[in-house]
């Protein structure tokens, strides 16, 4: 019923001015397109982790400001039968570039969508 698709990646020292700073090795932005084919709306709080070499690391909401209204790190909304799009940000070590981006809408709810970078 989900959809995710990643559009564009990319590794940045920052999105602006301290705190939007990499404090692990760098920033690695997501551009992604998740959509909900199901008939209800979800909100969702820091749904996005991304595992790589065995560790997984949560989206970084902070850069959601430094990303001036791109950013999908935090909180979200995604309506029933809409496409959301935007960058998710995660601060991680430098010699992270890939790995298996899940979107988890609920706590304890499980997966809904994961896809390769």
């Amino acid at each position: 019923p989900w959809k995710l698709a990643v559009t564009r990646r990319r590794t940045v020292g920052d999105v602006g001015p301290p705190p939007y700073r990499a404090r692990n090795g760098h920033l690695l932005l997501v551009d992604v397109a998740i959509t909900n084919n199901t008939s209800k709306s979800v909100e969702a709080i820091s749904p996005w982790t991304l595992t790589s070499g065995g560790t997984t690391y949560e989206a970084s909401s902070a850069c959601d400001i430094g990303l001036r209204g791109k950013g999908v790190s935090g909180v979200v909304e995604v309506r029933a039968g809409k496409q959301l799009t935007g960058t998710v940000c995660f601060d991680v070590p430098e010699s992270v570039a890939s790995g298996s981006l899940a979107f988890s809408p609920m706590l304890g709810g499980g997966v809904a969508a994961r896809t390769r970078l």
